[in-house]
């Protein structure tokens, strides 16, 4: 027989079996009596037995969870202003850097309570109370929900928070605190950034022919033989090679420690102080292109000292250029030119994404370099007013504009938190394509492009870029007279 057990908040009805839960659950609710009149306020009564207008106790897990609810934070999310846009935009960067990278440190707040905190707010928010117990006990069926209320509500503050942090880095070390230049360099950057061809969703191809280990690094000497008739790079890829420069094992002590990602060919430094090059192999003729790509990186390296306050944009340049070379090379050696066509093609298609995802943050930054905030308001009329310079005779949506802009926010937030130096490390790939280039264009009359840029090469980050260009016989303006396919270019926001 069900009985009634008064509490100042909500009664409780229990049998005898549940009497002394009951009993437990009274003395938390009187613990906290403002946050738990929140919660029971659609319900006439508590009950261990299911009945219509109650709130039916499944299991002991929801007295746990509800003991939990202790009074200073339960409070704070009961309040009508219980979290200022700060603390938001820090939840919501908690959030997205959990789901793309696995964790996130708050060093002050254990992981636990950030989550519960996230989730009381949600819950009061969306007053949402009857499914309480299932926030709790399954937190990731209900994640995504919360990850959309959170950016619903600061998600601009955040955007503004992210690009405010690229627009300082971009006036500390692209243009090491010249701030009067900023107009003009960003405005250079956007009208490069805007002409690159534009792939629409397309997917990278599979390279076919395969290529041992040895066969890779046969045709790497003989490119460097080739180009380099001093043998200087020749005789120092033989010695990578000898003393374990390179470094293939996705499991090695030292790639997991530098936290490199499994596909990710790169050149690192290690705790040793020694530049490594990480080369996962995909056992196909991409290898060899990979191998010399990342090892002009390594002569860059070795030879200069990272320099952490400044930037060099031109600094993918020479592993561009090279990589080129070496497609052309292997075209000589009898590899079939479709397979090579597949490489270059998958580089334009990597050059066309980051274009498209550079673009937008530029814009953003240009914003903010003029004292604005970005606002979905001002972003809209924006994209109006583009819409009708392209679709003139079409009516707009608003609707699916505004979606549109709330989702190339959402891809900038993501792409920002993910990559903190997302315009310094991808801009230097677009300019570097750009000019690299110009300069296969000037090999087939001047041999000697090669030879400048073997000499470049070493000293990179002491030059500057127009001191770097000039050694090349290229000027700024030059990469403007590459031509600019309307039809395929991106050249404002979409």
């Amino acid at each position: 027989m069900m009985q009634i057990l008064e509490t100042a908040i909500i009664p409780i009805e229990y049998d005898e079996y549940t009497k002394e839960s009951a009993l437990e659950l009274k003395h938390i609710l009187e613990q906290n009596p403002q946050f738990f009149k929140a919660i029971f306020t659609h319900y006439q009564q508590i009950s261990y037995q299911k009945n219509q207008n109650s709130f039916y106790l499944q299991s002991n897990n929801t007295i746990n969870i509800l003991e939990k609810m202790y009074a200073g934070r339960a409070d704070n999310c009961n309040k009508k202003d219980w979290l200022d846009k700060e603390s938001g935009c820090s939840l919501l960067l908690y959030t997205i850097n959990k789901k793309i990278k696995g964790a996130y440190d708050f060093s002050e707040f254990p992981e636990e309570e950030i989550i519960q905190f996230i989730t009381y707010g949600y819950i009061h928010e969306t007053k949402d109370y009857e499914n309480i117990e299932s926030y709790f006990i399954n937190p990731e069926a209900k994640q995504q929900a919360i990850e959309e209320w959170l950016y619903s509500k600061y998600s601009l503050e955040l955007l503004n928070y992210l690009i405010e942090k690229q627009y300082k880095k971009i006036v500390e070390r692209l243009l090491l605190g010249r701030e009067e230049n900023l107009e003009e360099t960003l405005n250079t950057m956007i009208r490069i950034t805007s002409e690159v061809e534009w792939f629409m969703e397309e997917q990278e191809q599979d390279c076919t022919i395969s290529t041992s280990q040895e066969e890779t690094d046969n045709l790497c000497k003989e490119f460097l033989m080739e180009i380099d008739p001093s043998l200087n790079w020749y005789n120092l890829f033989c010695n990578a090679k000898k003393t374990g420069v390179f470094i293939e094992n996705q499991n090695d002590k030292r790639v997991i420690e530098n936290k490199i990602e499994v596909d990710d060919w790169c050149v690192f430094q290690d705790a040793d102080g020694r530049w490594y090059i990480y080369s996962p192999r995909t056992g196909t003729i991409q290898d060899s292109i990979y191998t010399i790509h990342e090892f002009i990186h390594y002569v860059v390296r070795i030879t200069q000292p990272v320099l952490e306050d400044n930037v060099c944009v031109l600094t993918e340049l020479p592993s561009l250029f090279f990589e080129a070379l070496m497609r052309r090379f292997l075209m000589t050696q009898g590899y079939p030119q479709e397979e090579l066509e597949k490489d270059k093609y998958n580089r334009q298609l990597g050059i066309s994404k980051m274009s498209s995802l550079l673009l937008d943050v530029l814009f953003y930054i240009k914003n903010i370099s003029h004292g604005e905030k970005i606002t979905l308001e001002q972003e809209l009329q924006k994209e109006k007013k583009r819409y009708k310079e392209w679709c003139s005779n079409e009516e707009i949506n608003l609707d699916s504009l505004k979606e549109n802009i709330i989702r190339t926010m959402k891809t900038s937030i993501e792409e920002l938190i993910e990559d903190p130096l997302f315009v310094e490390e991808t801009y230097p790939y677009i300019i570097g394509y750009r000019y690299s280039k110009l300069l296969l264009d000037k090999v087939d009359q001047d041999k000697n492009v090669i030879t400048d840029m073997i000499n470049i090469t070493p000293i990179l980050n002491t030059l500057t870029p127009k001191e770097i260009l000039t050694r090349l016989g290229l000027k700024e303006k030059d990469s403007q007279n590459l031509n600019n396919k309307k039809g395929l270019i991106k050249s404002e926001k979409n």
